[in-house]
């Protein structure tokens, strides 16, 4: 980390929505970041690099509180360790979400506990796009459903290849917390479902 002066300096430009002092900043602290997620992601260079591009993203968007932060150094290195914590138990759920569903009933696709299942979770994920901004929403249904390149996506909304990347980052993020958040309630429907076939 370079002197807390410097970055002071830095953050209360960047606080007033100093997009250069932005850059100088992210160039100047990157791989600090970088290097602390690594030391968390144990060498994951992807998620490394996702880390980077949210930390970032989420210092540009919570700027305004910049300026109250008298050890800038400390403030990025917690912010760091908070959002690789979020992705670790947001990976975590994710897993658990993955073994309880293992254990619900399976063969037919087409038995009525099987289509419900389907019907419940697939109404989960339509809402967690729908809920997306705009532009990542615009951006997650070109490239995840539609299936088109970075780089057309890009052409075809007039912005940088990075941008559409961080977007869509941001948007997959998003929609794999809502479907987490909300698919413990499809589960309990699904349980009081068989609760009641079985009586």
């Amino acid at each position: 980390m370079q002197d807390d002066n410097i970055a002071a300096a830095l953050l209360g430009r960047i606080a007033d929505g100093d997009l250069k002092a932005f850059s100088s900043f992210y160039t100047s602290y990157s791989p600090a970041v970088y290097q602390t997620a690594l030391a968390f992601t144990k060498g994951d260079q992807a998620l490394c690099e996702e880390i980077v591009q949210v930390v970032f993203i989420r210092i540009w968007e919570h700027r305004a509180k910049l300026p109250a932060m008298e050890k800038p150094a400390d403030y990025l290195f917690t912010l760091s360790r908070n959002i690789i914590f979020d992705i670790f138990k947001d990976r975590a759920r994710q897993l658990e979400r993955q073994l309880q569903l293992q254990q619900l009933p399976s063969g037919d696709p087409h038995t009525p506990i099987n289509i419900l299942a389907a019907k419940e979770y697939a109404g989960i994920f339509k809402s967690a796009v729908a809920a997306l901004p705009d532009q990542q929403r615009k951006i997650y249904q070109l490239a995840k459903e539609e299936g088109i390149a970075h780089a057309e996506i890009a052409e075809m909304l007039g912005l940088s290849i990075q941008t559409v990347r961080t977007h869509l980052k941001l948007a997959t993020r998003s929609v794999r917390q809502y479907v987490g958040d909300h698919i413990e309630q499809t589960d309990l429907l699904l349980l009081m479902f068989l609760i009641y076939k079985a009586v």
